[in-house]
């Protein structure tokens, strides 16, 4: 047989199944986590737990999500801060993250400093000793570069994570916290980036219940995946953004709330995003598939429910909407694929990564 029928036929093998040395980790992010109206009145919720609805959706090597303000600790104050409420987590959140699958939390937010630096220290005892890694903040302001590592059947998936706003910035140099207007964090992640297989960036910004305007994010997302950043996850805004496809990474600029009760209207709307971390046997990385689950957020408790039929729908036509003029195309079954994508159809990404066409990360 002719060489070149028998390179194609190796390549759509390769496509199919993979070659056989590939290294693939899922990876399932959510956007914001706010958990005390939730478990307020627990008999209220399926079996006590408001995930029960989306444990599969959530089902991955790697689980992460933003936990929306501190574990408040013992005769803890409100800390002064200049609008909006105070936060805080029920004692049990890291035991809740930790049943609902969850594996890692950022904590750089504005709300992280509602209770004071003692509060944030109870969260980060409570997150581990329930087995769930804290992103974004640690005891000491003086140790500056603190990602946290996860490594998965030889693969390894390094996390970052950082806030434009602090609400209460009063103790902002009492604990560390990933900070974007005191950070360079284009310099940390390429400081990073030879570490591990994968850069995984978590940030805190933007305005609140806007889905279209992105003002200088945009620059900056570019700049992280610039300087290694594979997948860069937005959070904050408390509605659904759009997706971005640039130089072979994913950024979601704003994944919404995921349980952040009461809501309704754009801010009971939400996704899980499910990512595919492949590392070929040649060294090189990409993205495999990428999903986007709709959720809605229902009932008093706003508990997060995957979307189904026509909301299902909706969603997936506002999230296309939403991420076309940056570059993204969401099919209808919620995968997310670049718009110039040319040729093969489904086949391009893998085929051409295979060819050595794509570029190498």
């Amino acid at each position: 047989m002719p060489a070149i029928p028998l390179l194609l036929l190796a390549a759509l093998a390769a496509v199919g199944h993979g070659l056989p040395d590939d290294r693939r980790v899922t990876l399932a992010a959510v956007g914001d986590i706010q958990l005390q109206a939730n478990v307020r009145r627990p008999e209220d919720l399926p079996g006590g737990d408001p995930f029960a609805f989306v444990r599969d959706a959530l089902a991955a090597d790697l689980t992460v999500g933003n936990l929306e303000g501190p574990v408040r600790a013992p005769r803890a104050r409100e800390a002064r801060v200049p609008r909006g409420p105070h936060l805080f987590q029920p004692p049990d959140a890291g035991g809740l993250l930790r049943r609902a699958g969850f594996d890692l939390a950022s904590l750089a937010n504005n709300h992280l400093l509602d209770f004071g630096p003692a509060s944030v220290l109870a969260t980060l005892d409570a997150l581990r000793r329930a087995g769930v890694e804290p992103v974004g903040a640690w005891p000491d302001p003086a140790d500056r570069f603190r990602p946290a590592i996860r490594t998965v059947r030889g693969l390894s998936v390094g996390f970052l994570a950082y806030t434009m706003w602090l609400n209460a910035s009063g103790d902002r140099n009492t604990v560390g916290l990933g900070h974007l207007r005191t950070d360079d964090p284009v310099a940390e992640i390429a400081a990073l980036r030879p570490h591990v297989d994968f850069v995984v960036v978590l940030v805190h910004w933007e305005r609140e219940n806007d889905p279209t305007t992105y003002g200088r994010t945009r620059e900056l997302a570019r700049a992280m995946v610039d300087a290694g950043a594979d997948l860069v996850l937005g959070h904050h805004p408390h509605v659904l953004k759009g997706f971005e496809w640039y130089r072979g990474a994913l950024i979601a600029y704003s994944l919404g709330n995921f349980i952040f009760g009461p809501v309704r209207g754009p801010q009971a709307e939400s996704a899980v995003l499910r990512v595919e971390l492949v590392r070929r046997s040649d060294g090189s990385r990409r993205l495999g598939e990428v999903r986007a689950i709709p959720v809605v957020l229902e009932g008093p408790r706003s508990v997060p429910v995957p979307a189904e039929g026509r909301r299902r729908d909706r969603l997936l036509a506002l999230l296309r909407r939403l991420s076309r003029p940056l570059g993204a195309r969401v099919e209808p079954d919620g995968r997310l694929r670049p718009v110039d994508e040319t040729g093969g159809g489904w086949l391009a990404p893998r085929l051409r990564g295979w060819l050595g066409a794509a570029p190498q990360r």
